[in-house]
Formats: structure tokens, C-alpha cells, sequence
């Protein structure tokens, strides 16, 4: 960019410009830029220093000194990239790394950006959002990382990849928000074809997803692992996931297991295999208003596993939810809702309350099971409320001889009398 006049000079003409207009100067609309300008580092700096400095001395305080601090700013990223079908990798690295605290980047409606490696927000307290679409071309590198602490992505963003296989990195799952990083909102956004998982949260906290919908993954939905904790999650929506739906798993691998994390208004459909939402480790875990339907396997999975050398499972609440056709996958004996522990920990204090369980497939072995293998502890499971219609002839199932109690279950219309093994 070049400059005719001196700084100050620029800065002066800017401020007599602004009062010659009935319309706010672009420079004074509150973002700190002239629309699908790009403004560098050290003339935002500038502007925000004029800007501090002259308020005060209007103000009859006197100036002291320039503030240093930057104004935020709106950054469209077609002021980087053409984003008309070509690679827009580079246009699209090089405004992420424009950033500065409280920075947007838009990503306007109607377009698409296209990027061949790894995109990574690396700058905290930015936001990246849509509604337009970011569209990977190399599904072995297609995700979006954040990196960073207290990052919005969100405004309807669509990430987009057409995957071809099963991946299981992070560099295929088409967001990531990255170990120990926290604060993140992802908000409003689509996660749609990836290769590995829609979204997976690796070791965050303080989290927050919100109406985030993710479509058709290769792998799970929305993926919580390496003791991710202290995160909500409202109102998702997973269609068609290559493995679970929603899925909270902590691996012995990590230390620390997932936990304190709360799932509220989640809805389920027609993953292609596995079950609905799961905890396989972690604690403090609750799922509230749950909406499963066309799981394979069973639409609520509450476990502990040796062969996937995961942590214990316990403190576990489920609270009203509806599984409608569980278990279609004639190949796995699970029903609508499973407990299943074996590993030496086991699985401990669960509780499912207000349950409607609908036509589970007739085949499965029952719609409700608690099952342990190799002797693994299971102790204080709780299932109250349950409503079952259609589904198997059997509605329970178990290989333990107590610690569970079931209470206020009916049948096809039919009270059936309470089963407590103390």
C-alpha cells in the first residue's frame, strides 16, 4: 500500500473527512476498516492511538501519549483470495495470520473458498465465520484447527470436504479445537462429508458447541477425547455418521479422562454404523433431551473397555430421551440401551430417568441390557421412567445379580413391577 501523505497527514484527513458526511466514514463505522480493505497491523495501531488521543484531548483531559491498542477489525477473505475455483490455500493462510485479538474473518454468503492443506487459527480471541463455505480439496488435509484460546467460529460457516475413505487423524476431521485449549464457541456451523470426525475436541476445555450440524462424517459425528472437559454441547444434529453420533471416550493414553461435560438437545439419525451417543471413560457426563433414531447398534452405549484400554465409566446421567428404531444392524445383539463394563474399574453410579424406547428391532436380544464380562464391577445403575413399545419380547436383559434398580417401567401400555437388586 502506498502512502502520499504522512501519517499524522492521513490520520488528519481521515478525521475531516468523517464530519463532512451525513454517513459514518468507513474508518469510524466501528470496525476499524473500509469495507474489502485490508489494513495492516501498524496502521490499525495507528488509527486506534489517533483515534484514544484525539477523544481525550476534545474531552478537555489533555494527551498525554498515544494508546498502543489495536481497534478490531472485519476481514473478508476475498480481500486475500479470489475464492472463485481456484486454491485459495495461501490467500486463506495469510488472513488467519492477519488476526489480532478481537479480529473477525468473513467468509461472505454465496462464497467458497477452497484450501489444500490444513487450515489453523493460531491468534486467541479471533473469530472466523460464515455464512459462506470453506471447501477442502485434499480430504487427507482438510481440517480446520483451532490453536489457540477463547476462538468463535460460528454465522453459519460451512466446512466442506468430499471424503472418500475412513480417516482417523485430525487432519481429516474437518474441525478440531486442539489439546489445552480453551474458551472455544463453535456456533452455528456445518460440518458436512468429512473423512475422520465432524468435529473432535482433543483435550479441550471450557468449551462450547452450539446448534453445530454435522453430515454424512466417516467417523464419528462429534468426538470428545484425550480428557477433554468442563464443555457443553446444545442442540447438535448428526445425520448419518460413519461410527457413533456423539461420542465421549477417554483412552488410558491419556491420564486424565473426560469429564464434566453436559450434552443437552441432541439429535441422532441414521448413522451408517455403531450407536447413537456413548461414553466409553470418562465422569460427570450428562445427556439431556436426547433424540436417537436408526442407530445400528444401540442408541445409548454406557462402557468401559479393556480392548480399547479406555478409563472407567462413572457418574453418568441420561435424562429423557427417545430411541426410536435401535439396533437395526441384525449382526450386533445390543438393543436400545446398554451398560456393558469389562475392565477391572468397571462402570459405577449411572442413571437413566424419563426413557421412551420405540420399536427397537424385534431381533435384538432385549431393549434394555447390563452386561458384564470377565467379572468387571458395575454398581449402582439406575433406570427410572422407562416407557418400551413394540421391539424384542424381552425389555431386560443382564448378566449381573445386583446393584441395579428398575423402577416405574412400562410395557406396551403395561406397568411391569419394579426390579431392585440392592
Amino acid at each position: 500500500m502506498r502512502f502520499g501523505l504522512s501519517r499524522w497527514q492521513n490520520a488528519r484527513r481521515r478525521t475531516m473527512s468523517s464530519a463532512k458526511h451525513t454517513t459514518p466514514h468507513p474508518f469510524h463505522d466501528g470496525t476499524g476498516r473500509a469495507p474489502d480493505r485490508v489494513i495492516p497491523s501498524s496502521r490499525r495501531l495507528l488509527t486506534g492511538a489517533f483515534t484514544v488521543g484525539l477523544a481525550v484531548a476534545v474531552a478537555g483531559v489533555g494527551m498525554p501519549g498515544l494508546a498502543s491498542a489495536a481497534v478490531p477489525v472485519q476481514l473478508k477473505a476475498t480481500s486475500y483470495s479470489a475464492c472463485n475455483g481456484g486454491d485459495d490455500t495461501a490467500g486463506l493462510k495469510k488472513a488467519l495470520g492477519a488476526l489480532r485479538a478481537g479480529d473477525t474473518l468473513i467468509i461472505p454468503a454465496g462464497v467458497t473458498c477452497r484450501h489444500s492443506t490444513v487450515l489453523k487459527i493460531g491468534t486467541a480471541g479471533v473469530r472466523v465465520t460464515g455464512p459462506g463455505t470453506l471447501l477442502a480439496t485434499d480430504e487427507s488435509q482438510a481440517g480446520l484447527w483451532i490453536n489457540a484460546n477463547n476462538v468463535t467460529v460460528d454465522g453459519g460457516l460451512v466446512l466442506r470436504v468430499h471424503a472418500t475413505q475412513r480417516w482417523t487423524t485430525p487432519n481429516q476431521a474437518l474441525l478440531s479445537i486442539q489439546k489445552g485449549m480453551s474458551g472455544s464457541v463453535i456456533r452455528n456451523v456445518t460440518s458436512d462429508g468429512s473423512g475422520a470426525a465432524g468435529v473432535i475436541i482433543l483435550g479441550a476445555v471450557n468449551f462450547t458447541l452450539d446448534r453445530v450440524t454435522v453430515l454424512n462424517s466417516r467417523a464419528d459425528g462429534i468426538h470428545m477425547t484425550a480428557g477433554a472437559h468442563h464443555g457443553t454441547i446444545t442442540n447438535a444434529v448428526v445425520r448419518g455418521a460413519g461410527d457413533d453420533g456423539i461420542s465421549v471416550v477417554s483412552y488410558k493414553s491419556t491420564a486424565v479422562p473426560c469429564h464434566d461435560i453436559v450434552v443437552d438437545s441432541p439429535h441422532v439419525y441414521n448413522n451408517s454404523f455403531a450407536r447413537g451417543m456413548t461414553v466409553i471413560g470418562g465422569y460427570n457426563i450428562t445427556y439431556s433431551n436426547v433424540y436417537v433414531e436408526g442407530s445400528p447398534s444401540a442408541a445409548v452405549l454406557i462402557s468401559a473397555n479393556t480392548a480399547w484400554n479406555t478409563h472407567p465409566s462413572h457418574d453418568v446421567k441420561v435424562l429423557t430421551a427417545t430411541f426410536v428404531n435401535a439396533n437395526t444392524d441384525s449382526g450386533v445383539a445390543h438393543g436400545a440401551l446398554v451398560v456393558a463394563a469389562n475392565t477391572v474399574e468397571g462402570i459405577s453410579n449411572v442413571a437413566f430417568k424419563n426413557i421412551t424406547i420405540k420399536n427397537t428391532r424385534v431381533g435384538a436380544p432385549a431393549d434394555v441390557q447390563i452386561l458384564t464380562f470377565s467379572g468387571s464391577p458395575i454398581t449402582n445403575v439406575s433406570m427410572d421412567h422407562v416407557s418400551i413399545t413394540g421391539g424384542p419380547a424381552k425389555d431386560f436383559k443382564t448378566t449381573v445379580t445386583n446393584h441395579y434398580s428398575l423402577t416405574n417401567w412400562v410395557v406396551n401400555g403395561k406397568a411391569v413391577p419394579d426390579r431392585i437388586k440392592p
